[in-house]
């Protein structure tokens, strides 16, 4: 096996720096970069819930632009959450510096949003759950995370061009390359490893109603796959494939908003959830074992189809 160390990162670097993973990462100093990015999410999250007058709650609310957008501009009684407090917030109510893992009395919402924070949260089980009892009876959740196997779950795309980087790294690999750009000695980002299969089972055991869930689209690079089969192919390849996990999720099962519901999203919703079933079955380790007897067994019945010759027609 080869070593992964300081010289291996430095290569695939090199190798990738004209086609990074990330093209353009977005920036954290632009406000009229991130109030766009507030307005793209709000309309993202419009296809799902009602917004407007509703009590939303974002969890993870950052520097706060979400929560300034709905309120302002489609009228939502909206609060943010943090674990830190950000300078703009100012002394603006709306915002409260909080753990969802031990929440203070917030009431109840309409609405609860959160735009890739489930992964970095220590203690995913219980704020969930907590999430939960804030949940209105007739409320609704927009969730999406990143994925601890996806290709981006480094956090460090922008200095950190190839893929799957923290799978094939250890921190101090992270560290002494970090320090060689002269920025301090940093590691990929904690994040707590929770795959989608773990997320829905979650959903499921709390007693949420799952109304939609759904990956990101995939990504795979299947020479750098190979190249790297020593360390990647002990992960399913479906994981390495998804960088996030969508959900809207409501209270209780068949319990939500009432809105247009469409047959075409009810089919579309009981096809994400066989879509589920059948990739964390294939994902189990029964499954794969009992993969070449499952071959022999249609080799056979091929077999005996052959030897009985055409069928006669009625």
């Amino acid at each position: 096996m080869r070593r992964y160390d300081l010289a291996l990162f430095l290569k695939l670097n090199d190798e990738w720096k004209d086609r990074p993973l990330v093209p353009r990462s977005r920036t954290v100093d632009d406000p009229a970069q991130l109030a766009a990015q507030a307005r793209k999410r709000a309309e993202t999250v419009l296809k799902h819930v009602r917004l407007d007058g509703a009590r939303v709650l974002e969890i993870g609310c950052g520097r706060g632009q979400f929560v300034r957008v709905i309120a302002d501009e489609y009228g939502s009684l909206a609060t943010g959450l943090d674990v830190k407090r950000y300078p703009e917030w100012g002394e603006d109510p709306r915002f409260i510096e909080a753990d969802i893992a031990d929440p203070p009395d917030l009431g109840e919402f309409d609405v609860i949003v959160s735009h890739a924070v489930w992964e970095h949260l220590q203690h995913p089980y219980a704020s969930l759950d907590n999430q939960r009892d804030l949940l209105a009876p007739d409320g609704i959740v927009y969730f999406y995370a990143n994925l601890y196997r996806g290709a981006k779950a480094s956090h460090r795309y922008r200095d950190v061009h190839f893929p799957w980087p923290h799978l094939l790294f250890t921190d101090d690999v992270f560290e002494a390359f970090h320090e060689r750009l002269g920025v301090g000695p940093r590691r990929a980002a904690w994040v707590n490893k929770l795959t989608y299969a773990q997320y829905v089972d979650h959903f499921e055991r709390i007693g949420y109603g799952i109304e939609r869930v759904w990956p990101s689209a995939p990504w795979f690079d299947e020479p750098f796959y190979r190249d790297h089969w020593e360390i990647l192919g002990r992960y399913p390849k479906w994981d390495l494939q998804h960088d996030f996990i969508h959900a809207v999720l409501t209270r209780e099962p068949g319990v939500g908003q009432k809105r247009d519901t469409s047959h075409a999203r009810t089919a579309d919703a009981a096809a994400a959830a066989l879509r589920t079933r059948i990739r964390r079955m294939e994902a189990s380790t029964s499954w794969r074992i009992t993969a070449p007897f499952r071959a022999a067994h249609r080799v056979l019945r091929r077999a005996i189809r052959g030897t009985r010759g055409p069928r006669k027609r009625r």
